[in-house]
């Protein structure tokens, strides 16, 4: 899918469940950024609402990705290159997250199992 062919003002709006994940994915092409769009991928614990995860590119900060690590929240710049390559690196680290928290949670189950 090539979206950045898609004229001003083509807005992609999803959110969807990726479990524990709750996910946004909201972009609006604009002329307005170098990058052509104003974008906002967000991966949330559904349980908490904790924030795991986020590629934005908000006015002041430029194209980055907020990350959790821990209690801490980690900023990285993010080198943009088009808003379809933005969309599958940010669904490949929600998938990450996902698999590491079934992983967990099936690491804690043999655990109890095996008590």
């Amino acid at each position: 899918m090539i979206l950045d062919k898609q004229g001003e003002g083509h807005i992609i709006d999803r959110t969807f469940i990726a479990d524990p994940l709750k996910v946004e994915i909201h972009a609006t092409k604009v002329s307005s950024t170098p990058q052509g769009w104003k974008y906002r991928f967000c991966a949330y614990l559904i349980e908490s609402g904790i924030r795991m995860v986020c590629y934005d590119n908000h006015h002041g900060k430029g194209p980055h990705i907020d990350r959790l690590s821990g209690k801490k929240e980690i900023v990285e710049k993010y080198h943009f290159e088009t808003i379809q390559k933005t969309i599958n690196e940010f669904q490949r680290e929600v998938m990450a997250l996902v698999k590491d928290h079934k992983n967990k949670n099936g690491d804690e189950k043999n655990e109890q199992g095996n008590i």
